[in-house]
């Protein structure tokens, strides 16, 4: 299907967009947020009187332009897990344009829908829920190669597509620009249930800089959790289907209102297979491979997936995300084409597949070499596995309080060495898991001063003003920006030699496995 665009192209004078006389012709849009209103956390120094404008109409320093692409199509059965990588062309009015020259992307919205004869239909996210997705803006210069996970963080730090399988796509330029800007750009930032509704921005001058954009390409991470018989496809309440025996989700009640699958429940289909079976192995060393019975796929679950003490709270109180001998659910027992359900159970509705797209609309200016600068994408997470992301959530003790039912976890380090090119923090946005996820900050250990606090905003609460976006359980998290004052910003803190101390707060009401504490963070130069 052709991409759609909405490009309204006329030439404006560089004082009105603030750029130099070389500055491309276009006319910023006037339309209105895809997905409605969005909410920010505001840093504590950040003016009281003013706020960052998150309608992309009103985007400071000449306003933005627009295209969409409908990514997919996404095709699943109940319980199964969709995580394949997947590339779509940008609109030709887009790759014409912008040919032999480089687009500044300054934001993001993203959507599901299903295509029909009446036009795009929104899907639920308690009918498919987005565990997670790594996106792509990739310029004619450059192809996405397959690698090991591992090897993807070591040639291109958080530059990459996490795939199924422990792999990555890495974009490997063929050709060098000749004016030196990137032939990609990268985005996962609060990518996960929280997408639709957390603000995908950076403040001025800053942004993603791709040469020659072509595709939109991705590797989303969708999990089918629609009861076919009981739920309507375009949105109403929550009804559990099967559940494999280690969901730990109620199956009844007031409080069954989101999936249990979401959790990456490990279930009987997959089976361990250790290193060793050396019962003396300390505690989180435990390695070996998660297998899918029926396929074959083994999928590797490598030892030291949590740091010790201060760095991260997990290895020291032994959470079972730390060793494939105690582990029962999350990232690793999740993958493409995976049902999570137990192996005596049947797959329900297997002649009735939900088909759909992610619908992205992509905001940029014409990238201007006097104005703008490249970001920087780094995870900053505080639990298990090489992402530094996940952890299991025990229930609390029948008969606690609500107020009572907690859990906090911390992670204390200098991911930034002292030294070198400044690098100034530009936003957070954590990424964690409905229904657990409450509160997660970012200090400064240094001075005791808080840099960012996100409190979650849960669903079902009216505190979400759009009604298809309002899903009880589900939620959205408010980034904390930093950028100009005269925007409404906190000045972005300098973050060389800083060591930070990271908070994750969970609701233990019920356990949750695969639960995560992972502040993506967007750094920049001065």
């Amino acid at each position: 299907t052709q991409p759609t665009c909405k490009l309204m192209i006329v030439l404006l004078s560089a004082s009105a967009l603030g750029y130099s006389p070389a500055t491309a012709s276009f006319k910023p849009t006037t339309d209105p947020n895809m997905n409605g209103k969005y909410q920010l956390s505001k840093t504590p120094g950040a003016p009281a009187d003013r706020s960052f404008p998150t309608d992309f109409k009103d985007y400071p320093m000449g306003g933005v332009e627009y295209f969409e692409v409908y990514h997919g199509p996404l095709t699943t059965t109940y319980g199964q897990v969709w995580w394949t990588s997947t590339s779509n062309p940008l609109p030709d009015e887009i790759v014409k344009r912008f040919d032999g020259k480089a687009m500044a992307i300054v934001g993001l919205e993203i959507d599901q829908v299903r295509k029909t004869p009446d036009g795009d239909v929104p899907v639920p996210i308690n009918v498919a829920y987005n565990h997670h997705h790594d996106t792509a803006v990739v310029g004619k210069r450059a192809r996405l190669v397959e690698v090991e996970r591992d090897e993807a963080r070591r040639i291109a730090g958080r530059e990459y597509i996490r795939l199924s399988g422990m792999k990555a796509w890495v974009a490997q330029e063929e050709t060098p620009s000749a004016h030196g800007l990137p032939a990609s750009a990268m985005f996962s930032d609060g990518n996960g249930g929280e997408y639709r509704k957390s603000f995908h921005a950076y403040a001025p001058p800053y942004a993603q800089i791709v040469e020659s954009p072509a595709t939109l390409a991705g590797a989303p991470m969708q999990i089918d959790t629609w009861n076919r018989e009981k739920m309507d496809v375009t949105g109403g309440p929550f009804v559990p289907g099967p559940y494999p025996a280690e969901a730990l989700a109620p199956r009844s009640g007031p409080d069954a209102i989101y999936s249990g699958l979401l959790e990456c429940p490990l279930t009987t289909r997959i089976e361990k297979l250790f290193d060793s079976n050396d019962t003396s192995v300390p505690f989180g060393k435990g390695s070996g491979f998660l297998r899918y019975k029926p396929t074959g796929e083994k999928v590797r679950f490598p030892a030291d997936r949590c740091l010790p003490f201060p760095r991260e709270e997990l290895l020291a109180e032994r959470n079972p995300s730390c060793d494939l001998r105690t582990y029962t659910g999350g990232l690793v027992s999740c993958h493409h084409g995976w049902h999570l359900l137990d192996a005596d159970q049947q797959v329900p509705w297997a002649d009735q597949p939900l088909v759909y797209y992610k619908k992205f609309r992509v905001y940029f200016q014409p990238y201007n070499a006097s104005l703008h600068k490249q970001i920087e994408r780094q995870d900053w997470g505080i639990a298990a596995d090489s992402d530094r992301s996940e952890y299991d959530v025990a229930q609390c003790a029948p008969g606690t309080p609500e107020p009572q039912c907690r859990k906090i976890i911390t992670g204390t380090w200098m991911p930034v060495s002292a030294g070198g090119e400044p690098k100034y923090l530009l936003a957070v946005h954590d990424h964690c898991h409905a229904p657990t996820c409450l509160k997660m900050e970012m200090w400064n250990n240094d001075t005791g001063k808080l840099l960012c606090r996100q409190q979650i905003v849960y669903g079902g609460k009216h505190a979400i003003p759009e009604a298809r976006f309002d899903e009880p359980g589900y939620i959205a998290t408010p980034p904390c920006l930093w950028g100009s004052p005269n925007h409404g910003l906190e000045p972005p803190p300098l973050m060389n030699g800083v060591t930070i101390k990271v908070v994750a707060v969970t609701n233990t009401t019920y356990g949750h496995h695969g639960e995560m504490a992972l502040p993506e963070v967007t750094l920049g130069p001065a």
